[in-house]
């Protein structure tokens, strides 16, 4: 007795529904480039991100959205998927371009033989506070010391470092 296939319906409820951004890119020519990976589709999150529908961003290619892709890093990590079938990650770094100025973290996978899906989230907020709180860490008057569950210790300010 053979199992039903995945309900697609079901599938399409699960992506509009969830909180990452899910988009799949057909891989062209080498995929070296952001030029290389044609939008094929966005869930609704990555559609309300972007502020455009599927209709206006469907066929254009991801450099077409992201023009400083090439030189973010990203690309490397799709580029390997695509290559290796290996899924991938990309920490949290921040994209920056006329439109954006966002930390991004991206998983990506490889779906079939010309198609990757990268699941990102949006982390300006997390990192934004990481880095207002290092600042204050920094410039602390007095010495701030972080030690793991062992008591060893991670990191330390300048004042710690003069202590």
């Amino acid at each position: 007795m053979s199992a039903d296939p995945f309900p697609v319906d079901a599938l399409q409820e699960l992506l509009g529904t969830i909180t990452s951004g899910v988009c799949l890119y057909r891989v062209e020519n080498q995929g070296a480039s952001g030029s290389d990976y044609r939008i094929i589709y966005f869930n609704r999150y990555a559609l309300i991100h972007e502020g455009r529908t599927m209709e206006e961003i469907r066929g254009l290619s991801l450099k077409d959205l992201r023009p400083t892709i090439d030189d973010y890093g990203l690309i490397d990590v799709f580029r390997k998927v695509w290559i290796t079938g290996e899924p991938g990650y990309f920490p949290a770094k921040i994209y920056t371009d006329d439109k954006y100025a966002n930390w991004y973290e991206n998983r990506i996978f490889k779906v079939s033989e010309d198609l990757i899906v990268a699941v990102y989230d949006d982390v300006t907020e997390r990192e934004s506070a990481r880095e207002t709180l290092r600042g204050y860490i920094e410039n602390a008057p007095y010495g701030f010391f972080l030690a793991d569950p062992r008591g060893r210790y991670i990191d330390v300010n300048r004042q710690a470092e003069l202590i």
